[in-house]
């Protein structure tokens, strides 16, 4: 069952054009001038429950532009979007229980509480009851190991407890729709992985939809099993994450390891149709095209036999090559 749907959805925003000059300025005082920019433009996918969804691109991609209306911060300049069965920007209360945002660079709790007395306010908004919320608020302040902080004023938490305590938040009303904006930003690896781990059997549970952007690309690799790739406001890949991978990684790195490196072997290396080559030492890290990774590999192997100290094949982590796709803007 399709629990989101978007057709042709855009954002455009309305930004004033900046004049230099005393001259200029002045006249922009009396007409103003404006510049257009497309946050997002006609994108159009869909999720099922259970569907989690790493959401990729540059700073200035779309991706906040595009959880913000997703959960109804703000309205598409044109397009439809539907979620749950509910317009998001209409801001109906049935669909503001079903979702629930933490962006890592806000904070949606009141700094002049203790977390506890936060949570107490969530669950009289969301009309939680008092069983599943003390189930639920006791269970994720022990997994995140902050339940010593709860009575602690939230301005006097580091950002770190913050982060975690803005989780709890989130799940307290156990939203079917989490959107997720640097949800890891300020932790300490461990806090990482026991976030990841929370909010992955979460989903598991409930069937909940998952939408999360990061530049933590750990946190993609490890939560999502589909991933959007937005560039200049533009859905360039909408798929599964092995299936992006498997794609566009073209090219696998043989590592090896000789006694002496020789004219001879860097001959026999340059001859043997790689991509590309270094020679650091007595390191060589060749670049070969996937096709021919096997034949070149034995063909390496016959002709160093005796020359050969440690001979491997490396596969880029799936972050790396991510990072590397996204940066050198290889995605089309």
């Amino acid at each position: 069952m399709r629990s989101i749907i978007t057709q042709n959805l855009s954002r455009v925003y309305k930004s004033p054009v900046e004049k230099t000059g005393l001259a200029r300025s002045a006249k922009g005082l009396f007409r103003k001038e404006f510049k257009y920019i497309n946050a997002v433009t006609d994108m159009s996918f869909c999720a099922e429950h259970g569907d989690k969804i790493g959401i990729l691109g540059l700073n200035g991609a779309g991706k906040s532009t595009l959880i913000k209306m997703l959960c109804g911060i703000i309205a598409p300049t044109s397009g439809s979007v539907v979620v749950g069965g509910y317009t998001p920007f209409q801001k109906k209360n049935d669909f503001l229980r079903l979702v629930s945002l933490v962006a890592g660079n806000k904070s949606q709790l009141n700094p002049d509480l203790s977390a506890w007395d936060n949570f107490r306010f969530l669950k009289s908004i969301y009309r939680v009851p008092e069983r599943q919320f003390s189930e639920t608020a006791r269970k994720l302040t022990l997994l995140l190991e902050c339940a010593n902080l709860i009575d602690k004023q939230i301005r006097r938490l580091s950002f770190g407890e913050r982060i975690k305590m803005e989780i709890v938040a989130a799940l307290i009303h156990r939203p079917k729709f989490l959107f997720l904006d640097e949800p890891t930003i300020g932790l300490d690896v461990r806090s990482q992985e026991s976030i990841r781990k929370i909010l992955s059997d979460y989903c598991a549970e409930g069937d909940a939809v998952l939408f999360v952007t990061s530049h933590n690309l750990s946190d993609i690799v490890d939560l999502c099993n589909r991933i959007l790739v937005i560039d200049g406001g533009t859905l360039r890949y909408d798929g599964g994450l092995a299936a992006f991978c498997a794609h566009y990684n073209t090219t696998s790195e043989i590592n090896i390891e000789v006694e002496n490196c020789t004219p001879r072997i860097r001959e026999i290396v340059a001859g043997t149709g790689i991509v590309d080559c270094d020679f650091t030492g007595n390191m060589i890290r060749i670049q070969v095209e996937k096709t021919f990774i096997t034949t070149v590999f034995r063909e390496l192997i016959q002709k160093l036999s005796n020359d050969i100290n440690k001979i491997q094949i490396i596969e880029p982590r799936t972050e790396d090559l991510l990072k590397e796709l996204l940066i050198k803007g290889k995605v089309k």
